[in-house]
């Protein structure tokens, strides 16, 4: 039996305001989800918002799901507590002139930066109007992450569902298995062993960027070595490996979040001991 994960598309541009490739290669992205009836999660960031409002429209009429990647794509640890508090309201309202209050839920931070130094991040979400956050790598890791956060779904004290990138633990470092650019340089035996392993685990979902694919759309900058090398390699594998590991009946995370029994069994995380 096939594991249950859901599909989350970061969408973002590094190029210039005139820069649309990042587009066209969702629209490919899209074509294969619409032929196989799987909704997505698009995290959408305020540096496209104005160049893709008719898209996220129409793909939030056609049941995808519309969510806030953070409006200048700068790490929460960088922005600081008053600007982050102004981008993610920022975001909010965008998205939801767009689409509509009640169907802006999820909100996911620049490169997973909602970090044991970022303890306002989980107020200002909720705050802005958001019914769950994306936003914590659990755990250690080259970029951002968040030592100690639990691995599993979780509330923070104020109620906040988090919905913590799933993740393999290698050397004592913490990778996101099956999503990213870690998906396409992890052997398949190894996104294969991990996806047996968290068979009964609900929540379970993958992530993706436009410069994942093939193509010459301008990558992030990255912090590291390491992580410039991953974000470079293999990116034509990852059409066919997102496609063999997503299902159309996996709960997308805006399911989740209202779900009350779901809800209920989640445990609280208040980080206070890490701050």
């Amino acid at each position: 039996m096939q594991t249950a994960v859901s599909l989350t598309v970061d969408v973002e541009s590094h190029g210039s305001q005139s820069d649309y490739e990042f587009a066209e290669i969702l629209e490919v992205l899209v074509g294969e989800l619409d032929t196989r009836n799987i909704k997505a999660t698009f995290f959408v960031n305020g540096g496209v918002i104005s160049r893709w409002e008719n898209r996220i429209v129409e793909l939030h009429k056609r049941g995808h799901f519309i969510g806030s990647h953070g409006w200048s794509h700068v790490p929460l640890t960088i922005l600081g507590e008053k600007k982050s508090k102004d981008e993610i309201n920022r975001s909010y309202d965008q998205l939801a002139s767009l689409v509509g209050e009640k169907n802006v839920l999820g909100f996911r931070a620049p490169y997973f930066s909602l970090t044991n130094s970022t303890p306002w991040a989980p107020d200002q979400i909720n705050n802005a109007g958001f019914k769950y956050s994306s936003s914590v790598l659990p755990g250690k890791n080259p970029q951002f992450a968040y030592d100690g956060a639990p691995d599993l779904p979780f509330k923070w004290p104020n109620g906040l569902p988090e919905f913590p990138v799933p993740v393999l633990k290698i050397l004592g470092s913490t990778f996101p298995a099956i999503g990213g650019g870690y998906l396409r340089i992890l052997p398949s035996l190894v996104v294969n062993r991990f996806l047996a392993q968290s068979q009964n685990r609900a929540g379970l979902w993958t992530y993706c960027h436009p410069y994942d694919f093939a193509g010459a759309i301008h990558m992030p900058k990255s912090p590291s070595w390491i992580m410039s090398k991953i974000l470079m390699a293999r990116r034509n594998l990852m059409m066919q490996r997102i496609l063999q590991i997503i299902s159309f009946d996996a709960p997308s995370l805006e399911q989740l979040s209202i779900d009350e029994s779901f809800m209920q069994g989640l445990e609280v995380f208040s980080g206070r001991d890490l701050v």
